[in-house]
This record gives C-alpha cells, structure tokens and sequence, in this order.
C-alpha cells in the first residue's frame, strides 16, 4: 500500500460501502472508521475479510448474530486497532484469548453479548489500560 493510502485501500472501502458499511476517512483518505451496526445483516466472510486487510483502521463497530468467536480472532490481526465494538453480538467466554492479545485497545464493548462476568473479571486483569464496557 503507498503512503497516501493507495488504491488498494480505496478498493476496500468501496467494497465495504457496498456491503451497506459506514465508513470514516483520515484527512489522507485511510479508512479509520467501519461500522456496520446500521448493516448487521450484510456481515459476513466477504466484509470480515476486507477488513481484516485494513491494517490502519482505528474503530470498529459490529453487531449481530454474524459475529462470533471466529470474527474476533480474524481481527486480533489489526495492529492499530483502538476502539472494538461488539454490542449484541454471538461473542462468547471462547474468545477471550483473541481478545486479550489485542492490548493496544482503548476501547472494548461487550454489552450484549454471551461473555461471562468471570471472563470480563480476567480480562480486565489481563487488559488493563483497556476499557471494557459490559
């Protein structure tokens, strides 16, 4: 990808607005945003995938049965991801240890979801500049 972002990223960002996707722009034309609460049915393999290839993003909102243990640790990967939301999703105690690898969130929301209290007990001890709204 070139420095500007690149053609490659705007690819992506189309694909992920056809998928019914809000998406958020940087200045440089990055996708810094992605939020398919508005779009939950439209989730799936195809937009995960997209996602999973934006290696700058910085938020993420997801909701719906779509995504599951299995979409959080397709998105461990995302290295600069800050903000992951996943209110009234399938998420449960199993993805945990995806969870836990993700120590540059800022953010988590799990309100809504299948997570445990004693799950949310432990990441909160392994996660500690994370917060984590149940």
């Amino acid at each position: 990808m070139s420095e500007n972002g690149g053609n490659n990223e705007e690819a992506i960002a189309e694909r992920l607005r056809t998928c019914g996707a809000q998406l958020r722009m940087t200045r440089k034309g990055r996708v810094h945003t992605v939020d398919f609460r508005s779009a939950a049915e439209n989730f799936g393999p195809e937009p995960l995938e997209s996602i999973r290839q934006l290696e700058r993003v910085k938020e993420l909102h997801l909701l719906g049965p779509e995504v599951d243990d299995r979409t959080v640790a397709a998105l461990a990967s995302l290295p600069q991801l800050e903000t992951l939301d996943l209110e009234q999703t399938a998420v449960t105690d199993a993805a945990l240890p995806h969870l836990s690898q993700m120590q540059q969130l800022k953010l988590l929301v799990l309100r809504g979801t299948s997570v445990s209290r004693e799950a949310v007990a432990e990441l909160r001890k392994q996660m500690i500049g994370t917060r984590i709204v149940t």
